[in-house]
């Protein structure tokens, strides 16, 4: 009976220890993702803010579309097609990241109007990799945008500022906040 006990309590012990000390992912990603012109192309915008102590080494972020999707011989099924991201990865995550997906002819999003959105019940997924820097311990976020979560003409307003002895400040009060998308005319 004392080894049985013995073991009950070093197992119980050793559970609790793993579950406590694994990292928490503590990524928050935007409430909507945006699209509005940059750069001359519609271009689709998500945010996500690194919300812990320590950094996320190696960070990597992949973006696909679900979408109802009809082949030529009239079979419909729900498909998965990969977004291209201008940049899926930093070698460092320490704040904040605007991932951006450009709608070009390559896009699935290219044709599809916001119609098109509602009738395919279009969402967007997100998945974030990366390693906790304290740790050394994989961290996984994600993400589902809805069709009814993707705006148009709108951008995220700045969240980020200088401060006098160099360093950058976030501020997590603007981390949603949308304000209109007005395209400059050229002079």
């Amino acid at each position: 009976d004392t080894l049985a006990g013995i073991i009950f309590v070093a197992i119980t012990t050793g559970l609790a220890f793993a579950k406590f000390s694994k990292p928490t992912a503590r990524v928050l990603f935007t409430d909507r993702c945006v699209i509005h012109k940059y750069e001359g192309k519609k271009t689709l915008f998500f945010r996500v803010a690194n919300a812990r102590d320590s950094h996320i080494a190696d960070a990597s972020i992949e973006a696909s579309i679900v979408m109802a999707d009809e082949s030529p011989e009239g079979v419909t099924m729900q498909r998965i097609r990969d977004l291209k991201l201008v940049r899926s990865k930093s070698p460092i995550f320490a704040l904040s990241w605007t991932v951006m997906h450009v709608i070009d002819e390559s896009s699935p999003l290219m044709q599809l109007t916001w119609e098109d959105l509602v009738e395919k019940n279009v969402r967007i997924i997100i998945s974030l990799t990366g390693v906790d820097d304290w740790t050394a311990q994989l961290v996984h976020s994600n993400k589902m945008y809805k069709y009814d979560e993707i705006v148009y003409n709108k951008r995220f307003a700045d969240i980020l500022s200088d401060n006098d002895d160099g360093s950058v400040t976030m501020d997590y009060g603007k981390f949603d906040e949308l304000i209109p998308f007005e395209e400059k005319k050229p002079s």
